[in-house]
């Protein structure tokens, strides 16, 4: 109803006079998140440049490299007040690697160690910082053959099941820099029997452990433990739930520096000549713009609302695809169960109520036959008693007979 209503309403609004009406929109954002270069030097006046270079935090020039390599990105993250704080986002990719099909010992990075001799523990699933155009699975490839350097080992791993999760921290590598995180974990395992290839990385030893140089020689030990160690090492094995997918407001840094060089409405009302002009050349663009409208509507919901949707939405896609086999074995127990329904309620059994008074009759009729087999017993009994006596007293007469003959037959 009200949905439709404002897409129709939408759609009656030809497409350049909608970004016209930007420009009051865009002042509004601006004085809402207070995007403006004096407000930009502010926060990032926040950094703690003295402290780069010491401890665990790494130096000026390598954020300058996260940053152009496309592997971190500054922005201005909006707080519950209005205002923005700089936040240094990073797209990472883990992989939870198994020593064997079965389980076995996961692999853990233990520590890590600077070329200048910094040396600290790390104890995280190994990972990469996604770089710009990379996929999940081109990062994980580079993970295994630059980081890792396990060429030899043959490693199975499944793409298609992650886990998932954002978590906010204050960065060790670089002080000062709020970091939020956007984790994602792929499972593997170790599908290689070669015995010496499997001893160079001590996958068949108790705590086996080896060491990589990389190409900026840092020095990271490796180890394989068990699942109960890992954990106990507050290692994170597997993503959060759906809660912790809501991703907060963001803005580029680099669109708030470039105000210097103009303001948001300026560069609308450039925008607005130039697809003016593109209207005017190819008219097909008109029918394009009457579709489009239809989804004017979905332009007035919130981003934060928006992004918070979409990643709860992908969340529970991920959700079914992780659990995909109890999901299939719940179905076919429900299938089993539909089978069985005729054993466990057979139509005979529904009968039994109707049956209970010819049972009480049966039950009846039960009872005379057994008074009448009582009363039969002992007249049989009688019969055979009466029997017995007079065969008794017949065999004591025939043995008298026989014995007045024989008294004859002597006597002769």
């Amino acid at each position: 109803g009200a949905a439709a209503a404002a897409a129709a309403a939408a759609a009656a609004v030809p497409l350049s006079v909608q970004i016209e009406h930007l420009a009051l929109r865009a002042n509004a954002c601006e004085a809402r998140f207070g995007l403006d270069a004096q407000r930009a030097e502010d926060v990032l006046s926040q950094l703690k440049i003295g402290k780069f270079g010491t401890d665990k935090a790494k130096t000026l020039d390598q954020l300058s490299v996260e940053v152009q390599t496309g592997s971190a990105q500054l922005m201005l993250k909006e707080d519950a007040n209005g205002t923005c704080q700089p936040v240094r986002v990073v797209d990472a990719v883990l992989i939870r690697l198994h020593s064997e099909k079965s389980g076995g010992r996961l692999l853990v990075e233990l520590d890590e160690q600077y070329p200048d001799g910094r040396k600290f523990e790390t104890y995280r699933l190994p990972g990469n910082k996604r770089e710009r155009a990379e996929t999940p699975k081109d990062s994980i490839q580079r993970l295994i053959s630059e980081k890792l350097k396990m060429n030899g080992l043959t490693i199975n791993v499944n793409y298609d099941k992650t886990d998932i999760y954002t978590e906010e921290k204050q960065s060790e590598s670089f002080p000062g820099i709020q970091t939020l995180y956007c984790m994602e974990i792929i499972g593997g395992f170790v599908t290689s029997t070669d015995i010496g290839i499997r001893a160079e990385f001590g996958l068949d030893e108790e705590e086996g452990k080896f060491s990589i140089t990389d190409a900026k020689q840092n020095v990271r030990t490796f180890g394989w433990l068990t699942e109960e160690q890992a954990m106990g090492k507050q290692v994170k094995l597997h993503g959060g739930v759906f809660g912790m997918l809501t991703m907060p407001v963001l803005t580029p840094v680099s669109a708030v520096m470039s105000q210097v060089q103009g303001t948001m409405e300026q560069r609308i009302e450039e925008v607005t000549k130039k697809v003016d002009a593109i209207f005017t050349r190819d008219k097909k663009l008109l029918e394009l713009e009457r579709h489009l409208g239809h989804t004017e509507v979905w332009s007035h919901t919130e981003p934060s609302q928006m992004v918070s949707l979409l990643c709860q939405d992908f969340a529970k896609r991920q959700y079914i695809a992780n659990h995909e086999q109890h999901l299939r074995d719940f179905t076919k127990g429900l299938a089993d169960v539909n089978r069985m329904e005729f054993c466990i309620n057979p139509p005979g059994l529904q009968e039994i109520p109707s049956c209970n008074e010819r049972l009480r009759r049966l039950e009846a009729r039960s009872a005379v036959a057994t008074g009448t087999a009582c009363r039969l017993h002992d007249t049989v009994a009688k019969v055979a008693e009466d029997y017995h006596k007079a065969m008794v007293g017949l065999n004591d007469q025939i043995l008298r007979w026989d014995a007045l003959l024989d008294s004859k037959d002597k006597t002769k």
